[in-house]
């Protein structure tokens, strides 16, 4: 058994939920634009071997295109809002339920059916589209795959790879983690790994993540300025690099380890006058000492 179900497009609407639950649509036939020949979803051999056979015709009918063309002239499939089950395996002998399987066919290459729901929502002009059982399985299991190698890195980065918990966050977030603390810095890694986990592993086992995250961190104390992507130092008008890559070139490079170890000490200085941040422990402490001073009052 392999099913396909073929849906309607949700839209908007200001019809109330028990109708719009209860309305179908219908897909119909078309011609092929620039022509007046109608849309047959079949190649020849699916017609010769599936179609005529199916609807009892003789393929040495002189009327047989005429007959054929009429068939799918009037060819349409109600869809209700829940969506039609469609029954599209093969055995030896062709399709287990041609009614089903030539519905399928129909809708697969209608330009009004789109391949999966991602797919219609790119273009109004999509007022169906059809989920695959097996291709959703599929899809899942590799989100769980992904998922799951996301979270077995996440949980190295912060025991084995600890050194490298800073320019993943100056990578992955806008935020600072000289001013965060352990949890703040979890949390925040953590929603990424739940979102979009293919993301962070890229960040992570990107190697030039650890370059890029001082690149941040110059940017986030004034050491060098980004406009759009290009970065400045000083008071230089012309840009010390156009982008990320070119940047990392530059802080790679042998002639330009003077102004790079300039940038460093002005960061290190920069640095000392960020506040240490409050430890978990510290901040449960205070949480308890205000709990008991309120209940003292």
């Amino acid at each position: 058994m392999q099913k396909v179900t073929l849906n309607i497009t949700s839209k908007p609407t200001h019809l109330p939920k028990l109708v719009t639950d209860t309305q179908s649509q219908r897909l119909g036939s078309y011609f092929l634009k620039g022509t007046t020949r109608i849309y047959n979803p079949l190649t020849d051999d699916e017609e010769k071997n599936i179609l005529i056979p199916f609807l009892g015709l003789d393929d040495t009918d002189k009327q047989l295109r005429l007959k054929i063309e009429n068939y799918w002239k009037s060819f349409t499939i109600s869809v209700s809002n829940g969506g039609l089950d469609l029954e599209i395996a093969l055995d030896d002998k062709g399709p287990i339920n041609i009614t089903d399987w030539l519905k399928y066919r129909y809708a697969q290459g209608h330009y009004k059916v789109a391949k999966n729901e991602k797919e219609s929502k790119i273009s109004t002009d999509y007022s169906f589209y059809l989920t695959d059982q097996y291709e959703e399985i599929n899809r899942k299991q590799d989100e769980i795959v992904i998922k799951t190698r996301a979270n077995l890195a996440y949980n190295e980065l912060l025991t084995d790879k600890k050194s490298q918990l800073n320019a993943v966050v100056r990578q992955l977030t806008a935020m600072n983690p000289d001013i965060m603390n352990d949890n703040a810095k979890k949390v925040a890694l953590y929603n990424i790994v739940e979102t979009d986990p293919i993301k962070f592993l890229k960040a992570l086992n990107d190697p030039k993540t650890p370059l890029l995250g001082m690149i941040r961190e110059l940017v986030q104390y004034n050491i060098i300025r980004q406009v759009a992507n290009a970065y400045y130092y000083e008071s230089n008008p012309s840009p010390l690099a156009e982008n990320d890559d070119e940047m990392i070139l530059f802080i790679q490079s042998k002639q330009n380890s003077g102004t790079v170890n300039q940038m460093r000490s002005k960061l290190q200085e920069a640095k000392k006058s960020v506040p240490t941040p409050r430890s978990e422990k510290v901040e449960k402490l205070d949480s308890l000492k205000k709990e008991l001073e309120l209940e003292v009052n």
